[in-house]
């Protein structure tokens, strides 16, 4: 089953007085359990795609489908309420809150949707075992080093229990070691029924997922893997 599906995907955006086109009839479909990664160039339109996929910005034709909800026939809020239960976000520049503690900024989106105290510490303790991070939950998040601030991003990523991850350069900060040890969490995400899509400049994460993707000029084309 598909958890999202992009059907014919076109963005334009008016740049001096011309039209530039970002992306060019794009389709993509990521499935349960399924690792995509999404490579190319800069400027060939990753980026913007991944913000399409997670509406915090609008195509200017084509559909994007979350399930049985078609994006852009849904309200504001709808589309707000869908983001905070289906999707989870891993950025390169983590986007943690530098004074809160390591707990603190995974509980942060169960703060946003209500739910009780009791139950977001709970959750969130969960996670950062699972991700490794037990030992540093009242950690301030300036004082952790790169690898322990992207497996702290990966915990509030899931803390909703988001369908998918959307991960855009999520190694871009870190070191080899960090990296692989990203991506390998990753992969166990994927397997245990959250899909994950990434954009990634490196070609040695991308070889790391079930399917890649190649974008070039705004345009997808799956890529045989070896």
């Amino acid at each position: 089953m598909n958890v999202i599906e992009c059907k014919g995907i076109c963005k334009e955006f008016a740049v001096g007085g011309q039209t530039i086109a970002v992306l060019h009839n794009a389709n993509l479909a990521v499935s349960e359990e399924e690792f995509v990664a999404i490579v190319g160039s800069s400027g060939s339109g990753k980026s913007t795609l991944l913000n399409l996929i997670g509406m915090l910005d609008s195509p200017t034709s084509g559909s994007i489908v979350f399930g049985e909800n078609e994006v852009r026939s849904l309200g504001e809020r709808e589309r707000a309420l869908l983001r905070n239960q289906m999707i989870g976000y891993v950025f390169q520049s983590f986007y943690l809150e530098p004074d809160y503690t390591v707990i603190e900024n995974v509980e942060m989106p169960l703060v946003i949707a209500g739910v009780p105290k009791k139950e977001r510490r709970k959750r969130a303790e969960e996670l950062l075992q699972r991700v490794g991070l037990s030992n540093l939950i009242g950690q301030k998040a300036k004082l952790l080093s790169g690898g322990e601030k992207q497996r702290t991003c990966i915990a509030r990523a899931l803390v909703n229990n988001p369908k998918i991850i959307l991960a855009d350069e999520p190694t871009g900060n870190l070191d080899s070691l960090n990296s692989a040890e990203i991506i390998d969490l990753f992969r166990s995400i994927a397997e245990n029924g959250c899909a994950v899509l990434m954009v990634t400049h490196s070609t040695e994460d991308a070889a790391k997922a079930d399917r890649i993707i190649r974008m070039k000029d705004g345009c997808l084309s799956d890529e045989a893997k070896e």
